[in-house]
């Protein structure tokens, strides 16, 4: 009598079984992918976002500082549509913001040492503060102080004490367009 071996069937991946795992496959890595890409377009635009909250900031301080020094008086902390001194629309911003040292006004542009605001790098060496540092111009930022009335409460008089202060960035991101930051203040006649 013969032993009769029963053969062990072995069985393996079928060439559709392996084309189903490779499709499962490239499609999680196409989403890990494009999850990647997503997270660098708001890395940069986080870094954009930063400079625009800075710079409104900026902008702010720049007109309360012009008060509280008193080199202008509260008729001029107006838009020169209104006879102030602040331009009416949106501006390059300047680094020095002119010879009067006030953000958005007409001789931002004409001053000697005045030119484009700029973010600094630091160069190949790594370290900020060297002769090798990148200097990149922020070409794609404008910015906008509008001064508005201000009515005293429940009637339409205007309070002549008060201005509100709206200061507006506006910039382009490359994936994203065009976006604004925007910050608000009341600034008063008195210190």
């Amino acid at each position: 009598m013969g032993v009769k071996r029963k053969a062990r069937q072995q069985r393996g991946f079928t060439l559709m079984e392996a084309m189903v795992a490779a499709i499962v496959l490239a499609t999680g890595l196409l989403s890990v992918l494009s999850l990647f890409a997503y997270s660098l377009g708001n890395l940069q635009m986080s870094q954009e976002d930063l400079i625009a909250r800075a710079k409104a900031k900026e902008g702010l301080e720049s007109v309360f500082s012009a008060r509280d020094s008193s080199q202008i008086d509260f008729s001029q902390i107006n838009n020169k549509a209104n006879g102030g001194i602040f331009l009416d629309d949106f501006a390059p911003i300047y680094d020095p913001p002119g010879a009067d040292g006030i953000a958005n006004t007409d001789d931002d542009s004409n001053s000697a040492n005045s030119q484009l605001d700029a973010i600094v790098l630091p160069g190949p060496d790594g370290i900020l503060g060297t002769l090798d540092d990148i200097r990149q111009p922020l070409t794609n930022f404008q910015r906008r102080i509008t001064l508005s009335p201000v009515f005293l409460t429940g009637t339409t008089t205007v309070n002549n004490n008060l201005r509100l202060i709206t200061v507006t960035v506006k910039y382009t991101v490359p994936q994203y367009g065009t976006r604004q930051y925007q910050i608000n203040a009341y600034i008063s006649k008195y210190r």
